[in-house]
C-alpha cells in the first residue's frame, strides 16, 4: 500500500513540475511576441524529452536504488542494534564494576578491622611477654639478693666469730695466766683425745 501512495506522490510532484514549467514557458513566450509559437513548441519538446529521460532513469534505477536504500536501511538497523547491544553490555559491565568497587570498599574495611585486631593482639602479646620477662627478672633478682644476703650473713658470722675469737684470745691472754692457759690447753687436748 505504501508503494502505491509513493507512486501517486511521485506522479503528483512530476505533474506539478511539468505544469509549472509549461506555465513559465508560456509566460516567457508571451513576452517574446511573434516567435512565441516556435519557442513554445521547443519548450514543450524539451520538457517531453526531460520527462521521458527522467522516467527511463526512474525505471532503470528503481530496482538498484531500491536495493541500495534497503541495504543502507539494513546497515543502519544493524548498526543501531549493535549500538544497543554495546550499550547494554557496557551498562552490565558498569554495574559489575560498581558492585566490585562496593565489595572492594567493604573488603578494605574488613582488612582494616583485621589489621587493627592483629596489631592489638600483638601489642597485648608483647606486653604480656614483657611482663613475664619482668617477673622472671624480678624473681631472679630476689633469688640473687637472698643468695647474696645469706652469703654476706655467713661471711659476717664467720668474721664475727673470728673477731670474737681474737677478742677472746686477747682477753684471755691479758687476764689468764700462763698456768691457766696450760690447764685449758691440756683440757682441750684431752677432749680431743676423747673424741678420737
Amino acid at each position: 500500500m505504501s508503494s502505491l501512495s509513493g507512486r501517486r506522490s511521485l506522479a503528483a510532484v512530476i505533474a506539478v513540475a511539468v505544469f509549472l514549467c509549461f506555465s513559465f514557458s508560456i509566460a516567457y513566450a508571451a513576452e517574446e511576441g511573434e516567435h512565441a509559437g516556435i519557442d513554445i513548441a521547443k519548450e514543450v519538446f524539451k520538457w517531453i524529452n526531460f520527462l521521458i529521460l527522467a522516467g527511463a532513469l526512474f525505471f532503470i534505477l528503481k530496482k538498484s536504488a531500491k536495493e541500495f536504500f534497503e541495504m543502507r536501511i539494513e546497515n543502519i538497523k544493524k548498526s543501531l542494534d549493535e549500538s544497543r547491544k554495546a550499550e547494554e553490555e557496557a551498562s552490565v559491565k558498569l554495574k559489575d564494576a560498581e558492585r566490585k568497587l562496593s565489595a572492594l570498599s567493604t573488603e578494605i574495611e574488613q582488612i582494616k578491622k583485621n589489621t587493627a585486631k592483629l596489631i592489638e593482639d600483638e601489642k597485648n602479646r608483647i606486653v604480656k611477654e614483657s611482663g613475664d620477662k619482668a617477673q622472671r627478672i624480678i624473681a631472679q633478682n630476689e633469688k640473687n639478693i637472698r643468695y647474696e644476703y645469706e652469703n654476706s650473713l655467713k661471711e659476717l658470722k664467720s668474721e664475727m666469730v673470728k673477731n670474737a675469737a681474737k677478742m677472746a684470745e686477747a682477753i684471755l691472754t691479758e687476764k689468764v695466766s700462763t698456768e691457766e692457759r696450760k690447764r685449758v690447753f691440756n683440757k682441750y687436748l684431752s677432749m680431743l683425745g676423747g673424741i678420737n
